[in-house]
């Protein structure tokens, strides 16, 4: 597509560029951008109603428009160059439309299908920065991104003026602003119970935030989102990772190209991609009990065409071999072969689909990944002991997973090299590896990384999926980046040291339902611990059935991050059980999205989540309803999501007792629930009569 008037459509979404005008369609929501001398300027953004009807959210002039939706601050290159150029590129920092393609694209089958709309402008002979939009099928949203190419120059210091990747102008009404981010160093926080979520009313806050809303605080908003691997507590690194900024009191912007200018002056021939952004637009639906459930909805939707859920692949129970150790050494231990074929039968047995082996195969170091024959432990808190490893490779572990239709996945670090993931990966049937130890400080280290692992999961014709974590404070790739490879790694919860990582069962839970507001939990690994294992004297989880804990996780991509052969009978059977009934609606709710209802987890609460069937019309569901164990009361009032605060009739099945009940909620859409103790749940089915 070219400068003509074509119109491209797939499925409801639509790209048309006529009159120096580019109109994208996703089928819900419409965003126009005209070429300006800057760029391109968003002039009007549209809900699209069922009837066809557009309600407009952003409506501008087009004819006296100016700016740019992005922006390269002109400051970056005008100080590079000659005195003379600079006075001419000051007064002639103009964009000019080189060309506009528009094709139908999945990132090499890393996203759903959508359209790709590139935009590439020259700016004043000195560099040329390419403008990205995805448009999906029925989304919410618009994800943008802009690259640069620049020419040899050199700066004599790092400048630091406003540069931006995307920009709305805000409605008068548009007066409410909430910022939220998430927090790194999971562990450490929740050692000293600190939330794993910040949000603020300031829009002047200094802390970064991950995403921003703007809402008119009665039934319409929108937000930026930043999809970058930034944190609320990132140290300072070399990634500009930016602020959302409100200019003039209408313009708000999503700060943070992610490159430094120096980054972005110096030769290179392929364009540098800088993070991207999305817009999403949201009104109150009519199901919905408040405007909060429509957005959380709308970004939810989002997230799920920009990171899709292959059944196939991402719908698993996974089981680690690290987390049972009390020393490091025995840990490393943990992952030889005898132990492995222990946990694949124990684990077929319960109903686990992936046992992933964890550091210590490979010996010692991280410099080789090759299966090690033994390894000898360093005799630091036990004595010298030589343990056989894989003496004869992946071959028996292998063989065992297929017979017991399991299958696996592998722990590496970071300094992994893509021939020894592709080798492993043929050796041993992997499908699941899990990247530790990541230090991305620069755009050139999170780059180099993201494209490893791209070519080992092309190489290995997407039958792997690599999973992130972020445990650390150090930089690694966050909650909104690189989720098309795998899922978030959420935190080390283990049963006695380090104390900072004692597993406890409500701040598990807090972390989980905390996710589940904004972020499609099934994306996130919430980890399962044996509760009699557990440190005492550090944690109640030893108080709690086995069943109760391993509830928290389904939600969730549950993680069972011990040795499952150290259960008990009474164990067994309850983890059994519960999983047997969750494997039957699993695939179901994988279909739903995940909201949290009740009370924030504090060990005393009811609390629970409500997966919601949106493609049923929200009238059927789940419930998982938790009774912490120091909750005082029988039963309880729960608010439930999207009936528009109105008196229902619900029809309920005990997935577990394979009872039946019917109740109707009140007029706020609230039924009493009654668990007979603390420390027991329901697992429910719902419909609407």
């Amino acid at each position: 597509m070219s400068f003509g008037a074509e119109i491209n459509k797939l499925k409801n979404a639509s790209v048309e560029f006529k009159d120096n005008v580019l109109t994208l369609s996703t089928g819900k929501v419409v965003r126009k951008l005209k070429v300006t001398n800057a760029g391109l300027k968003t002039f009007f953004i549209g809900l699209i109603n069922k009837d066809k009807s557009i309600r407009e959210v952003v409506s501008l002039t087009p004819n006296d428009l100016s700016g740019s939706d992005f922006t390269v601050n002109a400051t970056y290159w005008s100080k590079a160059y000659s005195s003379s150029f600079r006075e001419s590129l000051k007064n002639n920092f103009t964009a000019k439309l080189l060309d506009i393609k528009t094709s139908i694209d999945d990132d090499n089958h890393f996203t759903t299908p959508h359209f790709k709309t590139v935009v590439e402008f020259e700016y004043s002979k000195s560099f040329i920065l390419r403008y990205t939009a995805w448009t999906y099928p029925n989304a919410t949203g618009f994800r943008s991104q802009i690259s640069v190419k620049g020419m040899a120059v050199s700066l004599k210091k790092e400048i630091n003026p406003i540069s931006y990747c995307d920009a709305v102008t805000l409605p008068k009404s548009f007066d409410n602003f909430t910022k939220i981010g998430y927090y790194s160093d999971t562990q450490n926080r929740n050692s000293i119970e600190e939330e794993i979520v910040y949000k603020t009313k300031n829009i002047n806050d200094k802390k970064y935030a991950n995403l921003i809303i703007a809402d008119n605080n009665k039934d319409l908003g929108l937000m930026l989102v930043k999809e970058n691997s930034g944190c609320v507590n990132t140290p300072k690194v070399k990634i500009k990772f930016g602020k959302f900024l409100l200019i003039n009191n209408d313009l708000l912007v999503n700060e943070g190209l992610g490159w430094r200018a120096k980054d972005l002056c110096l030769q290179h021939k392929e364009f540098r991609k800088c993070f991207a952004s999305w817009l999403i637009v949201y009104q109150k639906e009519c199901e919905a009990n408040n405007l909060d459930d429509s957005r959380q909805l709308a970004l939810k939707e989002f997230d799920r065409s920009r990171y899709v859920v292959n059944k196939k692949l991402d719908m698993y129970i996974l089981a680690n071999s690290w987390g049972s150790g009390n020393t490091y050494d025995q840990s490393k231990y943990a992952s030889r072969e005898e132990n492995i074929l222990k946990e694949i039968i124990s684990q077929a047995d319960l109903g686990i689909d992936v046992q992933q082996i964890d550091d210590g195969w490979q010996g010692w170091g991280y410099k080789n990944w090759r299966t090690v024959p033994q390894i000898v432990n360093k005799g630091r808190k036990e004595p010298k002991k030589t343990y056989d490893m894989y003496p004869q490779g992946w071959k028996n572990v292998k063989a065992l997973a297929k017979e017991k239709n399991m299958r696996l996945g592998l722990w590496a670090s970071n300094a992994i090299d893509g021939d020894s993931l592709f080798y492993n990966y043929q050796k041993g049937g992997f499908n699941y590896y899990k990247i530790d130890f990541a230090y991305l400080s620069t755009m050139p280290k999170l780059r180099a990384l993201e494209n490893k692992i791209r070519t080992f999961i092309t190489k290995a014709n997407h039958n792997v999926r690599v999973n992130w974590d972020v445990t650390e404070k150090n930089p690694r790739m966050g909650y909104f980046f690189g989720r098309e490879y795998g899922n978030i790694f959420l935190a080390n919860r283990k049963p006695n040291t380090p104390e900072s990582v004692v597993y406890k069962p409500f701040l598990v839970l807090r972390d989980a339902w905390q996710i589940s507001e904004n972020l499609n939990l099934n994306k996130f690994q919430v980890t399962v611990q044996n509760g009699l294992d557990t440190n005492k004297k550090e944690s109640d989880a030893y108080l709690y059935k086995q069943d109760y804990l391993t509830a928290i996780a389904l939600m969730s991509s549950p993680l069972f991050f011990h040795l499952t052969q150290k259960y008990d009978d009474e164990q067994r059977d309850a983890v059994r059980a519960l999983l047997k009934k969750y494997k039957g609606i699993r695939s179901n709710l994988y279909d739903c999205y995940t909201f949290p209802i009740g009370n924030k987890p504090d060990n005393k609460s009811y609390v629970g989540f409500q997966a919601v069937d949106v493609k049923n019309n929200y009238k059927t569901g789940y419930l998982l309803i938790f009774r912490e164990r120091l909750n005082q009361e029988s039963k309880k009032k729960i608010q439930l999501k999207f009936n528009g605060n109105k008196e229902q009739e619900y029809h309920f099945v005990n997935l577990m007792m394979g009872s039946s009940f019917s109740a109707k909620s009140d007029s706020a859409n609230c039924i009493e629930f009654s668990i007979a103790n603390g420390g027991q749940y329901l697992f429910l089915s719902y419909q609407k009569k």
